[in-house]
């Protein structure tokens, strides 16, 4: 905050006592809100460093469960959402996925596709398909 005289409102207060007793936002009142109070209010740790401890630490969480999401990693460790997916992707060079949808092939399919890419290879296969064409005699064409 610029200013030193700044008053917050009688709200703001009663949200951060509440905050400072260990309560989550969702408990407290509307989300947003309370996210722009704490924006307001508290001093954040932005130069963090992220020490050779705090990455062996996220490393051994990761490693234990890796499933659990960005979100409690941060909430365990006591450190910023982001702090902890520039970790992940920098520092321990893991990468984050989505699954995706695939196509299940049976074994009945993946036989068929295999025999189909087989005929392609076979020339003699495609030589047998084509019309067989009878030879043309051409004829002199006579003045009538």
């Amino acid at each position: 905050m610029v200013s030193d005289n700044f008053n917050p409102p009688e709200s703001w207060k009663r949200v951060t006592a509440v905050n400072r007793r260990g309560c989550k936002d969702m408990e407290i009142m509307i989300r947003n809100t309370v996210k722009s109070i704490r924006s307001e209010l508290e001093e954040f740790n932005n130069d963090y460093e992220k020490t050779p401890e705090f990455v062996e630490k996220l490393q051994k969480k990761v490693q234990e469960d890796p499933s659990k999401s960005c979100t409690k990693l941060a909430e365990e460790l006591g450190v910023g959402n982001t702090t902890v997916r520039v970790c992940i992707n920098e520092d321990l060079r893991y990468h984050f996925y989505k699954r995706r949808k695939g196509q299940i092939l049976t074994e009945k399919a993946q036989e068929n596709q295999f025999n189909m890419a087989l005929k392609l290879h076979e020339p003699e296969h495609l030589a047998a398909q084509l019309p067989r064409l009878q030879p043309v005699r051409l004829l002199p064409m006579g003045r009538g």
